[in-house]
C-alpha cells in the first residue's frame, strides 16, 4: 500500500524479501503480527518464506527448515543490527505487516520469488498473508523430504559434515 491505495499484488510460493537494495546500509522497517506491534527492525532486511522456501535463503541466513506441507510462515532477520533479533515461525493465517519507516538511508526493494523486484518508499505498507487453500505440488514417492534435505546438506556424515 502506499497513502492507502494498493499499488502492487504479487504470489509467492517460495519467499519474500523487504530489503536494502544495495550494501553498507539499513533499512528501517516496522513490523506487526496477527494485528499485533511485533517492533522496529534495523538491519539488512527480512526474509518471509514458506516451507518450501523455509530451505533456500532464509535457511543460509540462520531461519530453520519447515517441513512440507507446514502451513507456516518464516521470519528472517538478515543481518540484523540488534542481537535480540531472531528467526520466527508463524501461522499463515496471521497477516504480517512491514511499513517501510521514515528516514531511509538506502533504496528498499521487495523481491518475491527471487524473480519479481518493486521499490518500496518510505511509508509503503507491505501486507502478507497465507493463501486460502495453499497451492497444489506434485510429490514423488521417490524423493522423500527427509533424505533429500539429508543429501544436500551433508548430514550423512563423513568428512564434509
Amino acid at each position: 500500500l502506499r497513502n492507502d491505495a494498493e499499488i502492487g499484488r504479487f504470489r509467492g510460493v517460495n519467499d519474500a524479501v523487504v530489503g536494502v537494495s544495495g550494501i553498507s546500509k539499513l533499512v528501517r522497517l516496522s513490523l506487526q503480527l496477527g494485528g499485533y506491534e511485533a517492533g522496529h527492525f534495523r538491519g539488512d532486511g527480512l526474509i518471509l518464506s514458506t516451507a518450501t522456501g523455509s530451505t533456500a535463503y532464509s535457511m543460509a541466513s540462520g531461519g530453520p527448515i519447515l517441513v512440507p506441507p507446514m502451513r507456516a510462515v518464516v521470519l528472517t532477520p538478515i543481518s540484523p543490527f540488534s542481537l535480540s533479533w531472531r528467526p520466527m515461525v508463524i501461522p499463515d493465517r496471521d497477516e504480517i505487516v512491514i511499513s517501510v519507516d521514515e528516514d531511509q538511508r538506502a533504496d528498499v526493494l521487495l523481491t518475491v520469488d527471487g524473480q519479481e523486484s518493486f521499490p518500496l518508499e518510505e511509508g509503503d505498507v507491505v501486507s502478507i498473508t497465507g493463501r486460502a487453500g495453499g497451492v497444489r505440488v506434485i510429490k514423488s514417492d521417490r524423493r522423500v523430504f527427509y533424505e533429500v534435505v539429508r543429501t544436500k546438506l551433508g548430514w550423512s556424515g563423513g568428512p564434509h559434515a
